[in-house]
């Protein structure tokens, strides 16, 4: 493994705040990928996208964005139907660069592999990792370190796997002919059954490791891509730096209403969240009804996330958790959340731990 070494690239990004979390905004080709993986394993889309507030709709719409919290409660939801420790692995090899979009298409038309990470990383907040990356170089080898930001609980072995099954999967479909990996180190412990990981990436694979990292033959950095050209990269660079301002803009403080609601027990009222943004209450719905979102909505997602991470990674009853949601007796809270999933709670939490 790289130990000391010559900084080739870094791009060592600060932890983002909470609220930065809140606002970050993710392609919805994304959750278009999954979504085809689940019902391939025979899980339908509706039980995926319960509570999410992810509209079936959107999904026809290429342009489309979903905030982080909306695709972490989706991968939740898939998490609770899959029995498949791999899946991450499985999700990856999905993600082909035409999945990332403008990105994508961009990243294919740098003139040589160091251009293409380095294109890549300047542009990250258009991907979908929830990592920031740092590159180092000693002797003949070239690494690709991924670095925690967000507290990603269960799902960080996921989208540890993700990530690295994507990027093995996108330089073997740009170098279909050379294999330049040399080495995976994983940083979590070794699984019960490591096969998956070995017949995917075809090198040594290291569990429990300080830094998840991909380990490469240095010359790839220095591979002309054959899709290189300058003019197309040019055009669609412009149009990444377009897409980044209007991702930035677009329903920031709805997304923030958002938060108020997920992270405050008990939930606020629609007055306490207009006092946050120095607002009256009905200035407050006049402005979500400008997007087309009314604030019961907002509270009723709300209410679900909030049952799906009390009931996954909590031991209070389910009495408990009805009177953290506000629910008057834990009867009105168990037909509110089996419409919302077409399970109770216990079996929901049942199922979400064996996963």
């Amino acid at each position: 493994m790289i130990r000391a070494v010559d900084k080739l690239i870094l791009e060592d990004t600060l932890s983002p705040s909470p609220t930065e979390f809140a606002l970050r905004r993710i392609s919805i080709l994304g959750i278009y990928q999954m979504v085809g993986l689940c019902e391939e394993l025979g899980i339908d889309r509706a039980s995926v996208l319960a509570g999410t507030g992810i509209d079936a709709v959107l999904l026809e719409d290429p342009t489309a964005h979903v905030t982080a919290q909306q695709e972490i409660s989706f991968l939740n939801n898939i998490r609770a139907r899959i029995d498949l420790p791999h899946w991450g692995l499985m999700a990856g090899q999905r993600y082909r660069l035409s999945a990332l979009g403008l990105l994508g298409a961009a990243v294919i038309h740098n003139g040589s592999g160091k251009e293409a990470v380095e294109f890549f990383k300047r542009y990250i907040h258009l991907s979908y990792t929830y990592f920031a990356l740092k590159t180092e170089q000693a002797g003949n080898e070239f690494g690709l370190k991924l670095l925690d930001q967000y507290p990603l609980g269960a799902l960080r072995r996921y989208f540890i796997d993700r990530d690295f099954a994507f990027t093995v999967t996108a330089q073997r479909d740009v170098f279909p002919h050379q294999n330049f990996l040399k080495a995976v180190y994983l940083a979590y412990p070794e699984p019960a059954v490591r096969a998956p990981y070995d017949a995917f990436f075809k090198v040594p694979v290291f569990f429990g490791a300080e830094h998840s990292m991909l380990i490469w033959d240095v010359n790839f950095l220095e591979q002309k891509l054959p899709q290189a050209n300058p003019l197309m990269l040019k055009l669609l660079e412009g149009q990444c730096d377009d897409l980044a301002r209007r991702v930035q803009k677009s329903g920031g403080w709805v997304d923030e209403v958002r938060r108020i609601l997920v992270s405050r027990q008990p939930m606020p009222k629609l007055d306490e969240v207009a006092e946050h943004f120095h607002m009256s209450p009905r200035t407050l719905r006049r402005r979500l009804a400008d997007k087309n979102v009314q604030f019961q909505h907002l509270v009723t997602q709300a209410k679900q996330q909030q049952a799906y991470h009390l009931l996954r990674d909590t031991d209070f009853s389910i009495d408990a958790i009805a009177g953290k949601l506000g629910y008057s007796e834990s009867a009105a809270f168990i037909h509110a959340f089996k419409n919302w999933t077409d399970m109770t709670p216990s079996q929901y939490r049942s199922r979400s731990r064996k996963a």
